[in-house]
């Protein structure tokens, strides 16, 4: 039988976007940037060094086990932002890479088995990040990436059941451009071969508060979707206050990347804020301290 993936790797192509002199491409389509988005991957690349660390260490008492990680939002894997900083040697717009090459780097680096799994809906950026997988230059050695092609409502659970079972950890990926899907989320959260196996998301607060033209998926209802004991968060980072959320049944995961465990009051304070509005927040204080009165 033919895995859904590879059938979906077949979709025609239909165009690359520009292209700068080595050939990446210039402000693709489907990538969201922005003032903080440097800074985003790079703390993406910590948390996963550190989750990636601690399925190292068990292994000294399961030597048997793998890690494993999909990308839900892969993108093109690297790309020019022409309104980004620019190198002040050259003049040029800096390259940024994506998380599916910086999760490769981690992986290849660490000595854990490892499978790596990227799903990307268009097959013009497809085509593109696995022309930054293989580049002699890209940050990690030879390409060990399953470059899926399609929507990841689709794909998405049969990649894991077919390698996130056994003896695995690893994490799963969602980083959209803003909506999460309660959709994917949902349904590999009831699989079984994800109990084992974190989430991993990035959540962006003002859409969901400000900027809706429809019910956005809340931080509590992303947090409730993943079926997982514990949530460890992030730093709230710009004024859309994107913020990375690692969930998982683990009580003690490596806080790489500013990571708090959300039980603890600085973690506590960072999910109210990506909650509530700034005018929410005022009026519950004035309502607590009203009470404070009223008791008197």
């Amino acid at each position: 039988m033919t895995a859904p993936w590879a059938a979906a790797a077949a979709l025609p192509s239909l165009g690359a976007p520009p292209a700068d002199p080595l050939g990446w491409p210039v402000d693709p389509p489907h990538v969201g940037v922005g003032d903080h988005t440097a800074e985003d991957r790079e703390r993406f690349e910590r948390i996963v060094r550190g989750h990636v660390a601690y399925v190292a260490n068990m292994r000294g008492r399961l030597p048997d086990l793998r890690y494993a990680l999909l990308d839900l939002n892969a993108g093109c894997g690297g790309y020019v932002a022409s309104k980004q900083p620019r190198d002040p040697a050259t003049g040029r717009a800096l390259r940024q890479w994506g998380t599916t090459p910086r999760a490769l780097r981690v992986l290849e680096r660490s000595g854990v088995p490892f499978r790596l799994g990227a799903i990307e809906h268009d097959p013009r950026l497809a085509a593109l990040l696995r022309t930054r997988l293989s580049e002699p230059e890209k940050p990690g050695g030879a390409p060990a990436v399953d470059v899926l092609v399609g929507r990841h409502e689709d794909l998405a659970a049969a990649w894991v059941r077919e390698h996130m079972r056994g003896k695995v950890r690893g994490l799963i990926v969602h980083d959209p451009n803003a909506e999460l899907s309660r959709d994917t989320l949902g349904q590999l959260a009831a699989l079984p071969e994800t109990h084992y196996v974190d989430f991993l998301l990035h959540f962006n607060g003002a859409i969901v508060k400000w900027h809706g033209t429809k019910r956005h998926t809340t931080v509590e209802e992303a947090l409730a979707l993943c079926g997982k004991r514990f949530a460890y968060v992030g730093p709230l980072i710009g004024n859309w206050q994107w913020a990375w959320l690692l969930l998982s049944n683990g009580e003690k995961l490596s806080t790489s990347g500013g990571l708090v465990r959300a039980d603890r009051p600085a973690g506590r304070q960072r999910l109210t804020i990506l909650a509530h509005t700034r005018d929410e927040l005022k009026a519950a204080r004035r309502a607590a301290q009203k009470g404070l009165f009223d008791d008197e």
